[in-house]
Parts: structure tokens; sequence; C-alpha cells
């Protein structure tokens, strides 16, 4: 079974997921950039992976648009953000990234990293916003979750655990095991 992870990392939090999902599965991990969409074809299973900017999966469209010529191959999708994992996010994922073609692609969403201090341009700007959204609430309004975003974006914080790989692998595994 040709097996391929392939990630798009802006910070590095999505690359550390990549390279150990790829050494649990045994195959390559391979930066997007790295990657034309020919090369897709000769994959039975293809994990793809990115980091989350304002809501869309960095690099996630090498997948889409090749995705008529991948409907014989198994897609597996992580992506990566600062936000404690929750259903809203899944569901926000799938709105934002996902379309007719795509809609039955599982998406898994995975904690990685934030360093503030590293932000430049854009990246400062949105964070700022964001922070500004925030703080605009008042403080006996706000729910738990936004008292701890705002909170993650002042001080950052790592929250990589390689557990949290542990469902895709098994999902690999088992599509792999039923494929043999």
């Amino acid at each position: 079974m040709n097996t391929i992870v392939i990630y798009k990392s802006k910070y590095g939090a999505t690359e550390t997921y990549a390279k150990w999902i790829a050494e649990d599965l045994g195959c390559e991990a391979v930066k997007a950039d790295d990657i034309k969409k020919k090369d897709l074809l000769k994959y039975d299973l293809i994990v793809y992976g990115g980091g989350i900017h304002a809501g869309g999966i960095i690099g996630f469209d090498l997948i889409k648009k090749a995705y008529r010529k991948l409907a014989d191959k198994k897609i597996i999708v992580f992506a990566v953000g600062m936000n404690p994992m929750s259903e809203d996010i899944i569901k926000e994922l799938k709105d934002i990234n996902l379309n007719k073609k795509t809609k039955d692609l599982r998406i898994f969403y995975l904690v990685g990293a934030f360093d503030p201090s590293i932000l430049k341009g854009f990246d400062a700007w949105l964070i700022n916003r964001i922070k500004g959204m925030i703080k605009r609430i008042p403080v006996v309004n706000r729910t738990d979750s936004e008292n701890e975003n705002l909170n993650r974006l002042n001080y950052g914080g790592n929250w990589i655990d390689r557990d949290s790989i542990l469902p895709i692998v098994e999902e690999a595994k088992i599509y792999i095991n039923d494929n043999k």
C-alpha cells in the first residue's frame, strides 16, 4: 500500500505531527510545496495536514484541486490550530474547507503551539483583531472558551501531544489492513 503524509506548516507544529504520523505508518512525510498534483496519483492512502489560518487549512487546495482524480484514494485530513478541541471547530473546518466534492472527507483537529512573539504582518494584525473582538465583550459576559482563547493569544503555549495522532494513525492502519 503506497502511503504518504503531506503537510503545510507555517510555525512547525503541523510538521511535527506529520512526521510522527509518517513514522507510525512507516512512510514518508513530504512538504506540500515539494509535491505535484500528478504525484498524488501513485498513492493509495494520502494523509494531508495543514495549519489553520483564518479558518482555512493551509495548502489544502492541493487536495481539493486534484480530488476528482483521487476518487479511488483514501484521504485523511488533519488541521492544526491553537484552540482547544471542540466539535464546533470540526464543524467550522468542514464548513470552510470542504465543498460538494470533498464533503465526505473526515477532518481531524490537533492542537498545536502558538508563540505571539514571532508573529509579523498579516498574522500579527489578525491576532490583534481577534484579541480586540474578545476584549470588547464585557468580562462578565465572556464564555470560558473566550477567556481561554484570549489567554492563549496573549501568552501562547505549546500543546503538541503525540498521543493526539492516535485516531489518525488508527484510521489509516484500518484502511491499510482492509485493503491488503
